[in-house]
């Protein structure tokens, strides 16, 4: 009875042995587990800021693409036509220049005209004064006719009275004869001179018309000259508005490029960054891979099998605890398979392990990110979930592996195991205390936990 007695003994230290070999790498599992889920946490986290980056990027490029079309565009195009419409005004008004150039070279021709016209008029004044002349002497020459005709009259009377015309005197005819030449003289030049005279009465007369129409035609090139020199005022006055407007419009297009070379600093900024996170996604990508192709079920435990099919893929942690139970995030759960699904026991029933993920996994992801936040780590892979969601080892541990809060082993020895012990080794545990718990489920399922806690020993 003896010898069976420690049969026993040395059986429920093996047994006990296993669990704790199990428990170790269990605990290695879920802390692996642990690690992938943080890992697809923070990719998911990644993801998401791709996307918001992703689409800032996408407003700045619309924002800019937008200003540039509507705003930009626009600007150029009425910057554009601004500039036509003054080249358009600076022809205009170069041509009006022109104008005036040669309305200025007219009135230049003109007034040389005008000043040979006065001296013309100098000159008339002396054809006056040579009319008056002209007058005096004929006048003269009307008295000395009409002297030499009463002469003559009277010799022709004296002629006719004296009856003794053989007695007239020689020196008389050779007198008259005198007269008469000298008489008919003064008809030719008193002829002459009438004619000179209505020669330069004919000649005055279109002088005075020629300078009746130019002093119409100067002032009508006055008045042409105020009406162009109040265009060229207009026209300068516009051309200092346009070019008062295109300095304007200048500075508009160099704001206008800052802005866009700003914007593009930016884009090229937030570009950078995308770059970067897409290589920490890839990075991640590729550990996530790694850390999932790393996870082996425990072969023969069915609900662990089907369970690692879906952790793949679970944005939650999760980690298994042995005897069917597993942390899901923070939350204890414990699994099973009932009618060849894999279900997980929620309050007085069951539900489906696809349908429990996609209900809890929210709930259970802001809850990591809360506690993250308020333990000042980064992410959540930083969290030890396990120590959280059990707390620190009590008098009645629940596993000789478990950890405190911190992440640190809780005082005290800890046995470990190895899978290779015998009972008939060297290193050997005897228990010390054992404390059962019985829960009775809701569904009326009875569940016993027991702990048990070990000093090690060495014969």
């Amino acid at each position: 009875r003896e010898d069976l007695n420690e049969l026993k003994q040395h059986y429920s230290e093996f047994e006990q042995q296993i669990s704790c070999f199990i428990a170790s790498q269990t605990d290695e599992i879920s802390s692996l587990q642990h690690e992938l889920k943080l890992q697809a946490d923070g990719i998911a986290s990644l993801q998401r800021e791709l996307s918001s980056s992703a689409t800032k990027i996408m407003e700045l490029h619309s924002g800019v693409d937008e200003q540039n079309a509507a705003n930009l565009n626009a600007k150029l195009s009425s910057l554009i036509t601004t500039l036509v419409t003054a080249d358009k005004s600076r022809r205009q008004a170069q041509g009006l220049l022109e104008n005036a150039q040669e309305g200025w070279s007219s009135k230049l021709k003109l007034f040389e005209d005008e000043a040979s016209r006065m001296s013309r008029e100098n000159a008339n004044k002396k054809h006056a004064a040579e009319i008056d002349r002209l007058l005096t002497k004929l006048d003269k020459l009307n008295r000395e006719r009409n002297q030499v005709a009463n002469a003559r009259d009277r010799i022709d009377a004296r002629l006719a009275t004296d009856k003794v015309r053989d007695a007239i005197d020689e020196g008389l005819l050779k007198e008259k004869e005198q007269l008469t030449l000298k008489h008919k003289w003064a008809t030719d030049e008193m002829q002459k001179a009438q004619d000179d005279l209505e020669e330069l009465v004919k000649l005055l007369s279109f002088k005075k018309d020629l300078l009746a129409n130019q002093q119409e035609q100067l002032e009508q090139l006055r008045i042409d000259i105020e009406l162009v020199r109040v265009k060229i005022t207009e026209c300068n006055g516009t051309i200092a508005d346009l070019e008062a407007q295109i300095q304007e419009l200048n500075l508009r297009i160099e704001e206008l490029l800052r802005l866009i070379a700003v914007r593009d600093s930016e884009i090229e900024e937030l570009q950078k960054q995308l770059d970067d996170r897409m290589k920490r996604i890839h990075e991640l990508e590729s550990q996530l891979d790694i850390a999932r192709t790393s996870y082996v079920a425990i072969k023969g435990d069915q609900v662990d099998e089907m369970l690692a099919k879906y952790i793949k893929n679970c944005p939650v942690p999760v980690k298994r605890l042995g005897g069917g139970f597993y942390l899901f995030g923070l939350r204890k759960i414990y699994a099973k398979i009932l009618n060849g699904k894999l279900v997980v026991g929620v309050g007085g029933g069951y539900m489906v392990i696809d349908k429990f993920i996609e209900t809890y996994s929210e709930q259970e992801l802001q809850k990591l990110r809360r506690i993250a936040k308020r333990e000042g780590v980064s992410s959540i892979e930083e969290l030890n979930l396990e120590a959280i969601a059990l707390g620190p080892k009590s008098s009645t541990g629940r596993s000789p592996t478990a950890k405190s809060p911190t992440g640190k082993s809780p005082k005290g020895k800890t046995t470990t195991f190895s899978s290779k012990s015998s009972i008939n080794g060297t290193a050997r545990s005897s228990m010390s205390s054992t404390t059962k718990k019985v829960t009775k489920g809701a569904n009326g399922m009875t569940t016993t936990t027991m702990t048990r806690t070990f000093r090690s020993t060495k014969n």
